[in-house]
């Protein structure tokens, strides 16, 4: 089968998801080609290789204004699609052809837009895709922009399916927005299928688009990626960022207003009443200028790093001793279940899909949003008991993601989805 995955290509969770799904679906044999603005973060290493990812680092720093490039890098960003990308995809011609693709959404540069139109070129890139092969599911991750993309696409090939999967602020956000809350509506009734991450998102995308509640379909985690470290191996790699006396509390996300990102510094400045504490936050976002200004106003820059966009996480979550998620608004929190899944505890506020994914084991280390007082001492209760109780602690969190969180039952839902707008037999593999 051959699925068109429209979806983006930031670090956040639906981005992830996606290619999580991508990648679990070629290795079941399937074709994905996926179309997004840039090569997906979590995809980089499976799509492109590393004459790409200079072509691609230097192309961005063009477009930036960044003068301090090499000459070299100058050549490979003014040239790059006219002369090494063509000398590129002939050599690929003689390697083995690949189950997975990419096809990128270009830019409209025309000064008119004051912004990208990524909703009318997502499309037109999923129409050229349709023009060219027989897809036979087009996913859509994100009710806007890529719902809409989906819809706008299939005019031109009306019998193709549209599966939406829903994963939290295009239905909490946008779909509470009088300005775009009708594109929700289209995108959610247009579809064929909708799914949604939780069952709490379920319910509201059903009020939201006055449909029937969309199916169930959690994200799931890569266990053999996110996976617990041997003690001695934990606490060896963990003094690149805290000596052993210190807690190393862990957070990643996009950095917006609905993570509440300062309530981790809050978090950190109750926690180093207690014990020696640090905090590694990774990603980026609109908000890590002012965070960083908080930081330092309050006299915490020794205790705090940002290590930005890492493509590797579960290399820093694997050493962390906690995760903290203080979101005021979070329909799943894929950062907590491969936190999980490495053996890191999650300190959450109790909202949206985050109860159950944590499920009854862990409901205790759960607080009200914004009440970082509670959430500090539920920190420090797990990081003051003795190495061993720690350890079980850690192994309990790995046993909960081995039952709730494997890859294998959701592939098979989404492949059951796929055959029922597909009208055929259920296409699981046992």
């Amino acid at each position: 089968m051959k699925i068109a995955m429209l979806c983006h290509s930031s670090l956040g969770g639906s981005g992830a998801v996606a290619s999580a799904l991508s990648k679990e679906l070629v290795a079941r044999g399937h074709e994905v080609h996926i179309v997004s603005d840039h090569v997906p973060f979590s995809l980089r290493s499976d799509l492109i290789g590393p004459i790409d990812r200079v072509l691609e680092t230097a192309a961005n720093a063009y477009e930036q204004g960044i003068s301090r490039i090499s000459k070299l890098e100058s050549f490979l960003a003014k040239t790059g699609r006219i002369v090494v990308r063509p000398l590129l995809g002939f050599i690929e011609s003689f390697r083995p052809k690949s189950l997975m693709h990419y096809h990128q959404v270009e830019k409209i540069d025309y000064p008119l837009f004051e912004g990208q139109l990524l909703t009318l070129t997502a499309a037109s890139a999923l129409v050229h895709l349709l023009n060219r092969e027989k897809i036979d599911v087009i996913h859509a991750h994100y009710a806007i922009p890529f719902g809409l993309s989906a819809l706008l696409a299939r005019t031109h090939r009306p019998k193709t399916p549209i599966v939406l999967t829903v994963h939290g602020t295009d239905i909490a956000v946008l779909g509470r927005d009088a300005s775009v809350e009708p594109m929700v509506v289209s995108a959610l009734q247009g579809a064929d299928k909708v799914t949604a991450v939780s069952a709490a998102l379920a319910e509201d995308a059903a009020m939201v688009g006055g449909i029937s509640p969309p199916e169930v379909i959690g994200n799931f985690v890569d266990l053999e990626t996110f996976y617990p470290l041997p003690r001695e191996q934990r606490m060896l790699k963990r003094r690149a960022f805290a000596r052993p006396d210190e807690a190393l509390l862990v957070h990643a996300s996009n950095f917006r207003e609905v993570k509440r990102p300062f309530d981790l510094v809050s978090i950190l400045e109750s926690v180093r009443l207690a014990l020696p504490a640090r905090l590694l936050l990774i990603g980026d976002g609109p908000l890590v200028p002012q965070l960083k200004d908080m930081i330092r106003e309050r006299g915490l820059q020794k205790f705090v790093q940002f290590l930005g966009p890492v493509q590797n996480i579960e290399h820093i979550l694997q050493v962390g001793d906690l995760f903290l998620l203080p979101s005021e608004s979070e329909s799943f929190g894929l950062a907590a279940a491969e936190s999980l899944a490495c053996g890191t505890p999650v300190v959450a506020s109790r909202v949206g899909g985050v109860p159950e994914m944590v499920g009854d084991m862990f409901a205790g280390l759960l607080y009200e949003v914004g009440d970082t007082n509670t959430a500090a001492n539920i920190a420090v209760s797990l990081l003051l008991p003795s190495d061993d109780d720690r350890d079980a602690l850690r192994a309990m969190c790995r046993e909960h993601a081995e039952s709730t969180l494997a890859p294998k039952q959701r592939i098979d839902q989404y492949l059951n989805v796929y055959a029922s707008v597909l009208k055929k037999a259920p296409l699981t593999n046992h």
